[in-house]
C-alpha cells in the first residue's frame, strides 16, 4: 500500500504562522497567503515588527548649503524587483514592487520608479510565478510633509541612493545605512544614532555617484572613477582609478552580477574629450547635433583591486537606475536581451517629461527606444496596483 500523502494545504495553523514569521516583508507574506484559501485564512496579512520600514531620527540638516534647520524623521522602506510570469501564456514582466500602504503595493518601473499602468488593479498572485531578483532601500519623509518644504530643501534633504548592510533591511541590530545626498556626498548613520556621519578620510571634497553593499562591505564610487571600500567598521581601503581619466560628468552606477562586481558608465555628453597619453589634447561638441549615447561596463578584479573593461555581458543583461542597479540571466526573463544594459531616459521631446525604456546593445555598442505600453511592450508593463 502506497505511503499516505498529505496535501500542502492541511499544514497545521500553528506551523503556517511559524513559516510567516521567518519572512521579512509584506511581499513574501502576501506572496505565502497567495497559495490558497487555508494558508490565506491562516496567515495574517499584517506581520508586527515588519523591518521592510524603520523610522530615523535625523537632524536636520543633512548638508547645509541653505542653513536648514527642520526636524523630522526617514521612514526607511524596502522595494523588490520582480520578475513576473504567466505560467500559461510564458509571459513574464520585471517590476519593482513598493509597498504603498497595509495590505496595499504600488507597481513602479524599476528603471524610472514611475508608476505602471494600463492593467488591473488587482492581481491574483496563485495565477504567476514571481521571483524575487533585486531588493533596493529608499529613504522618505516620514513625519515631515513634502509639500511643506521647498523644492531646495526637497531637493538638499533627499538622499539619491540609499545601500544598508543587511539584505532585509533589518538594522535595528548594528546595522548600518549609507546615503548619498545633493552634490554628491556620503553619509552614514547606525542604529540608534542621532546624526549622519561622515569622515574627511574618505570624502575629501569628493562628489560619490553611487554606493553598493557587497560582500559585506559598502562600495562606494565617485564621479572620477576612484572607488572607496568600507567594512561595518568604517576602515577604509582606497582604490584610485587607473588609465584613461573618468570624466566626472558621467553617470555611474556599480551593479552586482554572478558574484562579481561591475561599473556600469553612461557616456552621453555633449563634450567629447580626446586623450594621448593619458593627458587631454583636444574636445568637440555635440551641440548641434543629438549627442551619441553609448556605455562602457568594467569589471571589478578584487586581489587587483582595479577594474578591467568588458566588452560583453554573455548572458546577462543589466539594469541600471539612480535608487537601484541589478542584473538577470536573459534566457531565464524573456523578452530581455543578453548583454544588453537597460536604462530609463526622458524624452525631451514631450512635454510631461515622461521618461522612456532604452537598450543598449553592448556588442553591437547601439541604443534604441522601446516602445511604451501603449504599443503592447512586455518589458515593464504589468499591472500599476497589487492588492489583497
Amino acid at each position: 500500500m502506497p505511503p499516505r500523502t498529505e496535501s500542502w494545504s492541511h499544514l497545521p495553523p500553528e506551523l503556517l504562522v511559524t513559516i510567516a514569521d521567518h519572512h521579512s516583508t509584506s511581499l513574501d507574506v502576501l506572496r505565502l497567503r497567495s497559495i490558497c484559501q487555508s494558508w490565506r485564512n491562516s496567515v495574517s496579512r499584517d506581520r508586527p515588527g515588519d523591518s521592510s520600514i524603520w523610522s530615523l531620527r535625523i537632524p536636520f540638516p543633512v548638508v547645509d548649503p541653505l542653513d536648514l534647520i527642520i526636524e523630522g524623521r526617514y521612514s526607511l522602506t524596502k522595494s523588490s524587483v520582480c520578475y513576473l510570469v504567466e505560467p500559461e501564456r510564458g509571459q513574464g514582466w520585471l517590476v519593482k514592487i513598493e509597498e504603498s500602504g497595509p495590505g496595499r503595493l504600488r507597481a513602479l518601473d524599476p528603471v524610472s520608479t514611475v508608476k505602471l499602468g494600463g492593467f488591473p488593479k488587482v492581481l491574483n498572485l496563485v495565477d504567476w510565478r514571481v521571483l524575487e531578483i533585486a531588493r533596493s532601500f529608499s529613504l522618505g519623509f516620514s513625519d515631515v510633509k513634502k509639500e511643506n518644504l521647498s523644492i531646495d530643501e526637497t531637493r538638499y534633504l533627499a538622499p539619491k541612493k540609499v545601500a544598508v548592510s543587511s539584505a532585509d533591511g533589518n538594522v535595528e541590530s548594528g546595522g548600518m545605512v549609507m546615503g548619498i545626498f545633493e552634490g554628491g556626498s556620503l553619509l552614514h548613520i547606525r542604529a540608534g544614532d542621532e546624526k549622519w556621519g561622515n569622515s574627511r578620510e574618505w570624502q575629501l571634497e569628493r562628489i560619490y555617484s553611487d554606493v553598493a553593499f557587497w560582500k559585506d562591505r559598502f562600495y562606494a564610487m565617485d564621479a572620477e572613477g576612484n572607488l572607496v571600500i568600507l567594512d561595518r567598521s568604517l576602515n577604509v581601503e582606497d582604490c584610485p582609478w587607473s588609465g584613461i581619466p573618468q570624466d566626472s560628468r558621467e553617470q555611474k552606477y556599480l551593479v552586482e552580477a554572478s558574484g562579481f562586481l561591475y561599473l556600469v558608465v553612461n557616456k552621453n555628453l555633449s563634450l567629447r574629450l580626446f586623450y594621448s597619453d593619458d593627458s587631454v589634447v583636444g574636445c568637440v561638441s555635440d551641440e548641434d547635433e543629438v549627442s551619441r549615447i553609448w556605455f562602457e561596463v568594467f569589471c571589478f578584479r578584487e586581489a587587483e583591486k582595479d577594474w578591467v573593461q568588458v566588452y560583453s555581458l554573455g548572458e546577462l543583461a543589466f539594469f541600471v537606475a539612480d535608487d537601484c542597479s541589478f542584473s538577470v540571466v536573459a534566457d531565464d526573463c524573456p523578452p530581455y536581451k543578453r548583454s544588453c544594459i537597460y536604462y530609463s531616459d526622458y524624452d525631451v521631446g514631450d512635454s510631461s517629461l515622461q521618461a522612456s525604456c532604452r537598450v543598449f546593445d553592448l556588442e553591437k555598442s547601439y541604443s534604441q527606444t522601446q516602445p511604451d505600453c501603449g504599443d503592447n511592450s512586455t518589458l515593464f508593463c504589468p499591472p500599476s496596483l497589487i492588492s489583497v
